[in-house]
């Protein structure tokens, strides 16, 4: 949305969770087909996963709510 595809590190440091948490949040998101983790040489990349109808239906949802 605001950031798109963003590198785990990146991610880890804009919302201040430690990155082992996020690492843990973000494979269950993975497992749930929410997200997509692409690993970029050393870098670990996540996007959205849109080709998941949740997931389309909440990022229109939010992208509405920025609106107000």
């Amino acid at each position: 949305m605001k950031y798109g595809d963003v590198n785990v590190t990146k991610l880890s440091r804009l919302t201040g969770v430690n990155y082992n948490s996020l690492k843990r949040e973000l494979d269950y998101l993975q497992d749930k087909g929410y997200v997509e983790v692409l690993h970029l040489g050393r870098a670990k990349v996540v996007r959205l996963n849109l080709s998941n109808r949740k997931v389309l239906v909440l990022r229109s949802f939010l992208e509405e709510m920025e609106d107000f």
